[in-house]
């Protein structure tokens, strides 16, 4: 949810909002980042008073041992989080908190530990990962810092690659300054299926696919073989693409947010 919010509200800012909508733009932004700030990195609960299930980003959460499996990401999204309100609303308060987390917890250097710490591959994770990194290299110009972010990028390009997802291939793209892989995003627009209706789709008795010996983390069963969008279920980009059934018999329809993105 922060992820997804403040990756649009980056964008939204930057390239939509008129002016009388930017001081409702810019409250909002203070007021979110102002409460993970004030409570100690945390997403809150203001029923409970406990973070919430995802929203742990301190420096303390990292020595847990759940935190420790996910430095990589969280500080990659905290990071980012905070320079996007530094960036919409000018306050310096937001990058000195920034600063102070690299500088003092090592929080752009942990961006480069994904391979280290990774469990398994999480296609949400994925996504949370590639949302988060745009804005960093969208606002940071400091070039030290840029190559840091990069070799951080760089772990999660080594799968995210084979799954020629355009929103991560362009944003990839943007990063880097390369133009490779373009072919391949093209590709995954041009086959994205008109009918997004959830019917239930089994590949696994094609010919023409290779089961993967390793199952994903779910323990299902995944190919090796990229099928086109139009031949796989419908689904988001937080999702294995190496799945070959799914749907729900055309119960749903999805909202075709992901290819607009």
């Amino acid at each position: 949810e922060i992820v997804g919010h403040f990756f649009a509200y980056a964008l939204y800012y930057d390239l939509v909002a008129a002016e009388d909508e930017k001081p409702r733009l810019r409250a909002a932004v203070d007021r979110i980042m102002t409460h993970i700030v004030d409570h100690g990195f945390n997403l809150v609960d203001r029923i409970t008073g406990k973070p919430t299930t995802w929203g742990e980003w301190g420096p303390e959460f990292f020595d847990t041992p759940k935190g420790r499996i996910e430095r990589a990401l969280n500080s990659a999204e905290l990071l980012s989080h905070l320079l996007v309100t530094h960036h919409i609303t000018g306050k310096q308060r937001f990058l000195d908190t920034y600063r102070r987390l690299i500088e003092n917890y090592g929080y752009a250097k942990n961006t480069t530990r994904y391979l280290e710490l990774r469990m398994n591959i999480n296609y949400s994770d994925e996504e949370l990962a590639l949302l988060s990194f745009y804005p960093l290299f969208v606002y940071e110009k400091d070039p030290g810092l840029r190559r840091t972010y990069l070799q951080g990028l760089e772990q999660w390009w080594q799968n995210i690659r084979r799954e020629k997802n355009p929103l991560w291939i362009f944003i990839y793209q943007h990063a880097t300054g390369g133009r490779d892989d373009t072919s391949d995003a093209v590709w995954t627009l041009a086959r994205y299926p008109m009918d997004l209706i959830t019917w239930t789709v089994d590949n696994s008795a094609r010919a023409d696919i290779t089961p993967d010996r390793d199952a994903d983390r779910f323990s299902r069963r995944q190919i090796r073989e990229l099928l086109p969008p139009d031949e796989r279920r419908v689904h988001k980009w937080n999702t294995n693409v190496f799945s070959p059934d799914g749907g729900s018999g055309g119960r749903s329809e999805d909202d075709g947010a992901a290819f607009l993105l």
